[in-house]
């Protein structure tokens, strides 16, 4: 779907986007266990969040057998 903003609208008028990323590599070193990781455009002292409008999803699939087995012993 697509939007055409107009001159004079809100940005909160904007409809939410939600971007997914499905890499091929850990871009998240720092965040071992974390398969699916969130990101959202918040202020840097208060973390107050700016918008619910916007989402970034980061799938990293080498983590992926990693979580799968934790899942496995988790039920088994």
């Amino acid at each position: 779907a697509t939007f055409d903003s107009k001159m004079g609208e809100f940005y909160w008028e904007i409809p939410k986007t939600v971007s997914i990323a499905i890499l091929g590599y850990n871009a998240f070193k720092d965040n071992k266990d974390g398969l699916h990781s969130i990101f959202e455009i918040r202020e840097r002292q208060r973390g107050v969040l700016l918008t619910k409008g916007l989402e970034m999803h980061f799938l990293e699939l080498p983590k992926l057998a990693d979580w799968q087995k934790r899942q496995s012993l988790g039920s088994g």
